[in-house]
């Protein structure tokens, strides 16, 4: 392949060598003369191409016997395209008629000559001596007198030349029809045996390659439509056609068998062969080797020759020529792809890619050459071109020649391996039927000894069905006693049934229902049917099969259950219902011990009195920490225990944990140690207040349960790309767990030991807490059996690393105090003691406190006149906190955008989103907590400030462009 791919170029290289060394010799015109009298037209290839310097008059057909007066009318270059020439001060487009003159001096003895015109498709009339030798269609002076020709001519000149005489060649031009107007082509001039006979030659070539391109198109057409799922033999045809069909037009072959027509449907017809070449060429390849086809390639291919394609059949011939270079580069895109493909091919040596590759290099390289001389030698250029593409052809007939040898071969291989394949087909039928013959027999025996009926509803428009055995038996019926058929299965249904199994035989594909069917005795039992539905073309069941199986049993027994379910869920809610009426009936009353005994702590007292309360705020934050965690298993057996996530700092939450139980472990003598391991200075991504509340339960556990010794909260990280594998294990040095105990600890409202509780105090809820929390955090929190110095909990997560957050105020910030103005509050209340509790709380700030005893009167108060935040109680005699919010925000009063703050013992799940949503803009639970009712307050005072600011500015500008437009209407 390689030696044949070297040969070709060397032969292209040669004829371009031969052809340059010929036009370096070729006589130039010079100012309208041509001076040939050194040229001997007997020496071997002497035809001439006539080019350099004629004479030119642009816009007027000269007479052909009369001198030409050059001077008048100056000069041009021959062979030229008008188009952006210059002539008498007028560029031109390329369209227009004109006059070429040459004066020829020709040499002693010159023998017999001839002419010969190139392809045009313009018009031309040649004249030498004063006579009329040939012409190209017919030239004229506009469109409608032109009619011009597409043709290759050559012309034996009628007279002899004396010694030392001169040839007047006098050409008439015109175009109206190209974008390129003027001799583009040369005309050739040379003795006329050897012109002659050179055409004679040509033109047997073109009429060859044409009848040879029309019966191959012919040939691959048949074998195509012989085979007619594989398309490269169509490709090739189309190819071979529009090869055939430029030959035939562009040399004048069509023109010769239609004179009537004139060149404007030859050159539409010109253009769409080339094009259909490179596309079809550009498909034969893709179609060969589709696995190297780049798809985007390929939609630009598709997508440029679908544009070409509409623009040749729809614009003019003068606009559709402007287009040549657009063409061009797409042809040349074309054969890019070819060769890409090709190339593709070759390299992941698929059967016969480098051979077809060569052959379309050395084709392209010669078209190449042809097109570059094809106004500058003597050789007819496109001859070059129809070599280069018959060599193509060549090379695309022999590849596609031998992938259909190989495609008979398979072909041949596989009838052959079809044969083999039927025969131990017919051996395997043969095995098989016997199986199945056997297995419908063990198939009897299974329906014959199954509890399940079987049922086939073979014919459902004609009502055919099959009921097994076992099926009528289920019915209390013998075999015999009763006959298969829809209509006998549908007056056995239950009334209450029948709408609902009509639905589920419309479900399609497959059938799952329960039912109730009367049985010989008269009674109703439950039936399970389970099918396969085949349909039909329309989608309409066509067939079903399945089994039946009575499930009275199960079904009772599932009443049953849905019974225990239902009165499961009415403790549930009766359980609830009592967590939330104690739970709002004890947080009362512990809103008044809690508050007074911080606004009393708050004052002056003596040491002693002041130990003696502050007995009184520890024993009620134990009773608190009681009431949360049991709130807390409320919340999580609902399910609506949520958790926040933001990034937070792992060394504060750890720091905070260890500092809440310092003081603790110091009071009992007991050594609070820390070991760390890793970095955990970084930031992750989780909630933060629940992650220190499991690590303060342990401490908890760990510092309560621990008479002497220490203990140890031991840290370890590992970060592992965007996330953080933290183990945080808490040792104490206590009694430890027994083991035969280790599985109830963790169980709500369950110690080791009874006596425990008795002891230390505590609901045995922590544990069975932080475990669920642990789980919600999608970690796990177990006892460490094997460590044997006391007790060890290790709690391991996986957070992911976040960034630090924007910097926030501390959450141990000082109580924030309004610094501009005292802040007039409403408070909805209706319990006297919890006013004074508010007012002992509030007392000392820049408030000034207004209370209402109920919702109607903090309505009514709210209408009365403006507050900047109101605190609204939610269960309340006469109107409820929920529904004087809403009336209040509804109205037109001065409070309708005042913030409000709910205040309430209801502290259940689901609480705060409840009031948020009924439009309160903050959630203070009783007993409040000082610090977090003022920061609440001063967040919704805060939050209104800042509103108030966007509104007064959006109506400040609001009214400054009222006034403008008032300014301009003025």
């Amino acid at each position: 392949m390689r030696a044949i791919f070297l040969l070709i170029l060397f032969l292209i290289t040669a004829l371009l060598g031969s052809n340059a060394n010929a036009q370096s010799a070729t006589p130039l015109a010079q100012d309208g003369i041509l001076d040939l009298r050194g040229w001997d037209f007997s020496a071997k290839g002497s035809t001439i191409a006539l080019k350099g310097e004629f004479d030119f008059a642009w816009r007027e057909f000269t007479p052909a016997d009369t001198a030409f007066p050059a001077d008048k009318y100056g000069t041009t270059i021959a062979p030229q395209t008008w188009r952006d020439q210059e002539f008498g001060g007028e560029v031109s487009d390329g369209r227009g008629y004109g006059t070429y003159h040459l004066r020829i001096l020709l040499p002693a003895n010159t023998p017999p000559l001839a002419i010969r015109t190139s392809s045009l498709t313009y018009a031309a009339a040649i004249y030498v001596n004063g006579d009329l030798i040939t012409s190209v269609g017919r030239p004229g002076t506009d469109k409608q007198s032109e009619h011009p020709r597409n043709m290759i001519d050559a012309t034996r000149l009628p007279f002899a030349f004396s010694d030392g005489e001169a040839l007047e060649l006098v050409v008439h031009y015109s175009n109206f029809i190209h974008a390129r107007g003027g001799m583009t082509s040369a005309i050739q001039l040379g003795a006329a045996d050897q012109l002659m006979t050179s055409h004679r030659h040509f033109e047997q070539i073109l009429v060859g390659m044409f009848g040879s391109g029309i019966a191959l198109t012919i040939l691959y057409l048949m074998a195509y439509f012989s085979r007619w799922h594989y398309r490269p033999p169509l490709y090739f045809a189309l190819l071979l056609l529009s090869v055939a069909t430029h030959i035939s037009v562009n040399n004048g072959l069509f023109g010769d068998l239609f004179p009537m027509l004139v060149g404007g449907p030859f050159l539409r017809l010109e253009y769409l062969s080339i094009l259909g070449s490179s596309f079809f060429c550009y498909l034969f390849s893709a179609g060969l080797y589709p696995q190297s086809v780049n798809k985007f390639v390929d939609m630009v291919v598709r997508i440029y020759t679908a544009i070409a394609v509409l623009s040749l059949l729809t614009l003019t011939s003068y606009q559709f020529s402007f287009l040549l270079p657009f063409y061009q580069l797409g042809m040349m895109f074309c054969v890019a792809a070819v060769i890409g493909i090709l190339a593709t091919a070759a390299c992941r040596r698929e059967e016969d890619g480098l051979f077809l590759l060569i052959g379309v290099l050395a084709a392209f390289i010669g078209l190449s050459i042809g097109l570059s001389m094809q106004t500058q030698i003597a050789t007819p250029p496109w001859l070059y071109a129809y070599i280069s593409i018959g060599l193509i052809v060549i090379s695309q007939a022999i590849t596609l020649g031998r992938h259909i040898a190989r495609t008979a071969a398979r072909s041949e291989l596989l009838r052959a391996k079809l044969t083999q394949a039927n025969e131990q087909l017919e051996t395997r039928v043969a095995a098989r039927t016997s199986e199945l013959q056997a297995s419908q027999e063990r198939f009897s025996l299974a329906v014959e000894g199954s509890h399940d009926g079987i049922w086939d509803w073979a014919n459902i428009e004609r009502d055919e069905a099959y009921w097994s055995p076992q099926f009528k038996k289920l019915l209390g019926y013998d075999d015999d006693e009763i006959t298969a058929s829809y209509s006998d299965f549908g007056s056995r249904l239950h009334e209450d049934d029948v709408e609902r199994v009509a639905e589920d035989f419309k479900s399609a594909e497959s059938f799952n229902s329960e039912f109730r069917l009367r049985t010989k005795s008269g009674e109703y039992r439950w039936f399970r049917a389970k099918a396969v539905t085949k349909m039909d073309e329309d989608g309409k069941p066509r067939r079903m099969v399945g089994s039946l199986s009575d499930v009275t049993e199960q079904r009772t027994t599932q009443d049953e259950l849905i019974k225990e379910k239902k009165i499961a869920e009415a403790a549930n809610r009766v359980k609830s219902d009592f967590l939330s009426a104690m739970s709002h009936e004890i947080r009362t009353p512990m809103n008044g011990v809690i508050g007074m005994t911080e606004a009393v702590l708050d004052g002056e007292l003596p040491d002693e009195q002041r130990q003696n309360v502050n007995v009184i705020k520890q024993s009620a934050d134990a009773l608190m920490v009681i009431l949360n965690d049991i709130l807390d298993i409320s919340k999580i057996e609902a399910g609506k225990m949520t958790l926040e996530t933001r990034a937070f700092s792992l060394d504060n939450v750890i720091k905070s944990a260890l500092a809440l139980w310092q003081e603790p472990a110091a009071q009992k003598g007991l050594k609070l140690k820390t070991q760390i391991e890793g970095d955990i200075c970084g930031y992750v991504m989780g909630d933060e207040i629940r992650l220190g509340q499991v690590l303060s339960n342990l401490l908890s556990n760990a510092c309560k349960f621990t008479a002497k010794g220490h203990v140890k909260l031991a840290i370890s990280t590992n970060i592992i790309g965007d996330k953080a594998a933290l183990e945080f294990r808490v040792e104490d040095t206590g009694a430890g767990i027994s083991p035969d105990k280790v599985a109830n600890i963790f169980e709500a409202f369950t110690q080791e030991d009874q006596t425990i509780s008795r002891r230390y105090g505590g609901t045995g809820l922590g544990l069975n807490i932080c475990t669920q929390l642990a789980d919600l955090m999608g970690g796990t929190l177990a006892y460490d059996s094997d460590y044997k110095d006391g007790a060890a909990f290790v709690l391991t997560l996986t957070l992911p690393t976040a960034n630090a957050p924007a910097k926030a105020l501390e959450s141990n910030a000082k109580t924030p105090k309004p610094k501009t103005r005292r802040l007039k509050l409403l408070a909805a209340e209706d319990n006297a003691i919890n006013r004074k509790v508010m007012q002992a709380l509030l007392g000392k700030m820049p408030f000034d406190l207004i209370f209402a005893e109920d919702g109607l009167k903090a309505v009514a108060m709210a209408q009365a006149e403006p507050f900047d935040v109101i605190l609204m109680d939610i269960q309340m005699p006469n109107m409820g906190g929920e529904e004087a919010t809403q009336i209040i925000q509804g109205s037109n009063g001065p409070n309708a955008q005042t913030p409000i703050i709910a205040l309430t013992a209801n502290a259940m799940a689901g609480a705060k989103e409840q009031y948020l949503a009924a439009g309160m803009q903050g959630f203070v639970a009783k007993p409040i907590d000082a610090k977090t009712l003022i920061m609440a307050i001063s967040a919704a005072a805060n939050s209104r400030k800042a509103s108030n600011t966007a509104n007064g500015k959006a109506s400040e500008q609001a009214n400054d462009r009222t006034a403008k437009s008032a300014k301009r209407s003025a």
